[in-house]
This record gives C-alpha cells, sequence and structure tokens, in this order.
C-alpha cells in the first residue's frame, strides 16, 4: 500500500488523513514505516522552502518578478501543510527579456543549469515563426543540504521558462504566450518575499492538460492521483469570474477538451461540492466529447498515441491542425512521453 501511495504522490496525504487507522490496522513495522516516511516528507519539505526563498529573494533584488507554476506555489496555496504535496521542483515563468539575467541570478546562488528538456519543441514550426531562448531556459538544479552531493531526492529543481512550450505533449498551434500567463496571474507572498503566481483557473488549465496527456500515455512516473487531487484542491479558490477567464482560454486555446476529462475524473473520484461546467461550456461539442471520452477510456487497441491522437484531434477541431499537429510531433518524437 506505502509503495502504490508513494507512486501516485499521496503518501503523505493518506498519512495525514488517516494516522491514526494505520496505526490500529497494519503490523507495527509497516505502520513506522509510513510514519518514517511522512517525517522524511516535512523535513524535505522545510529544506526545500528554505532554499526556494533564498533564489526568489534574490530574483527580487535583481527586480525580477517571476510567475511561479504548479509544485511548491501548489503545495503552499493548496493544502493546508506543504509537507502533504510532495514536491522537489520550482516552476518559474520570466519574462524573455530577463532570461539571462535570471541565470546569472541562480549561478551566484549555486545553482547550475541542468540542461533544456524543451529544447527540440524551439524548432520553428511550419508557419516559419521561431522560438528565442535564452540561456536561463532548463532545468537548475542545487543540492536542499550545502555541500551534499546532487541526485534525484537530494536536490531542489527550478524548472525555468521564458514562455510555455509544453502544452499538449509537444508543439501546440495554440501556445499561450507570457503575456497571456502573467495576465491570469495573482500577487504572491511567500515568506516575505513578493512575487506573482497562477491564478486558480490558470493552474487549473495547465495542470489539466499535464494530466490527461500522461493518463492517455500510461507513463506510470506522471499518471498520479496527486495531478487529480491538485485540481480537486484547486476547485473551491475557483470564483465565477475565474470560471469564466477558464472556459474563455479553453476555447481559445482549444484545450476544452483536456479540460472537461479531467474536471470528469475528478468529479467521478470525489464528487466535488463545487459545481464543474458542462463540457459544452469549454467549447466542447458532444459529438467530440463521446470520442474524446472513448479515448479517454484508453483502448489498448489504439495506442498511446492513438488515444492522445484522437483526444487531440478533438480539441482542435480542425482536420487541418490535427494533422499539423501529428506531422509536426511525430517528426521530432514528441508527441507523448514513452515511460
Amino acid at each position: 500500500m506505502l509503495s502504490a501511495a508513494r507512486a501516485h504522490g499521496v503518501a503523505p496525504l493518506v498519512f495525514h488523513l488517516w494516522q491514526s487507522e494505520i496505526a490500529a490496522v497494519m503490523p507495527p513495522a509497516e505502520a513506522e514505516n509510513w510514519r518514517r516516511m511522512y517525517l522524511a516528507c516535512l523535513t524535505r519539505s522545510v529544506q526545500t522552502q528554505a532554499q526556494s526563498v533564498a533564489a526568489l529573494r534574490a530574483l527580487a533584488d535583481a527586480g525580477v518578478e517571476p510567475v511561479a507554476m504548479r509544485g511548491l506555489w501548489l503545495a503552499q496555496t493548496a493544502y493546508e501543510d506543504p509537507a502533504l504535496r510532495p514536491s522537489q521542483d520550482l516552476d518559474l515563468l520570466v519574462p524573455l527579456e530577463a532570461g539571462t539575467r535570471v541565470g546569472e541570478v541562480l549561478e551566484s546562488q549555486g545553482f547550475t543549469k541542468f540542461g533544456d528538456p524543451h529544447e527540440d519543441l524551439r524548432a520553428a514550426p511550419e508557419d516559419g515563426s521561431t522560438s528565442e531562448v535564452t540561456d536561463a531556459d532548463g532545468v537548475w538544479r542545487k543540492p536542499l543540504l550545502e555541500g551534499a552531493a546532487t541526485g534525484a531526492g537530494r536536490d531542489l529543481w527550478i524548472d525555468l521558462h521564458t514562455q510555455l512550450l509544453v502544452v499538449s505533449g509537444g508543439w501546440w498551434p495554440y501556445r499561450p504566450t507570457y503575456a497571456d500567463l502573467y495576465a491570469r496571474s495573482v500577487p504572491w507572498e511567500f515568506s516575505g518575499v513578493g512575487l506573482r503566481a497562477f491564478s486558480p483557473g490558470a493552474a487549473i488549465l495547465v495542470q489539466c492538460d499535464n494530466v490527461l496527456r500522461h493518463a492517455l500515455a500510461r507513463d506510470v512516473r506522471n499518471d498520479r492521483l496527486l495531478g487529480y487531487y491538485d485540481v480537486l484542491r484547486l476547485l473551491p479558490k475557483m470564483t465565477e469570474e475565474e470560471w469564466s477567464v477558464l472556459m474563455e482560454d479553453a476555447r481559445r486555446l482549444h484545450l476544452g477538451v483536456h479540460i472537461a476529462a479531467v474536471l470528469a475524473g475528478v468529479k467521478r473520484l470525489w464528487e466535488p461540492e463545487t459545481p464543474i461546467p458542462d463540457p459544452a461550456k469549454l467549447g466542447v461539442g458532444p459529438f467530440a466529447w463521446r470520442v474524446a471520452r472513448y479515448a479517454c477510456s484508453r483502448p489498448r487497441w489504439l495506442g498511446h498515441r492513438g488515444r492522445l491522437g484522437v483526444v487531440q484531434g478533438c480539441a482542435l477541431g480542425s482536420l487541418w491542425q490535427a494533422s499539423r499537429y501529428f506531422l509536426r510531433n511525430l517528426r521530432t518524437g514528441l508527441v507523448v512521453t514513452n515511460n
């Protein structure tokens, strides 16, 4: 049970909710393993927060106002205890003109650039426009403990973006810009550092896209209950205005199918009290929704590329745009991860 909870990213949450039941029902050795896991998550949460605050304060002193996305921001704002939402990375969106300056600040804080996982997405699409890149774009990492060796679970990772490239598994004809996302951000004070963070609606949009493409691929590393639970925790923060903006963005960016599918999954798992809009309000027609729901049931005969392809075709609502998407991503191998 512990290994399954860890795989889905909800182990500390399960222990927090059912601590007394775990102690009463499970063998003492197994109950002790749960307790040690929770204490380790608490320790890592404190270490991650300390390193993140130092990095963010240095960026603020340099005149940079990043937009925090997912990860640490979700843990700090959507959960009563940050340790309940395991996270080792901090996703930051910064303006293009500040990219190189941000890289210099991170280097001064002891971070080392690990690479740019989105490099292949920056090639020019068929319309000839290019995606600019700075020396800062990519993943920066630093050991949580001074002088410790780097490695999985021992580092703080800052995934730095000057634009949001990973949308729907690769190149997407309706890519949100920095201006789009900044307009959907709100002021956020984190341990005395003033910055900006995604609004609940913008967080749901990006999270739903991320969750669905991993779920369709049966990506065992990222197809986790935690992603759905994040959306559940964001729902009470949605106002009528937030829903209106989210529905507008869903139609404009052609991500209504992704949002509707994940919200349907959240509703099936937990039956939240917050009203959830119908797919039609997200710009999804009845026929497209029926086809997409079938693909979301993950029929094996379609394969992971076929499942994602059907959903993306329904989302784009255009045979021409769907063909461009498939040709572009099949050529680069970035339709979806293969884990």
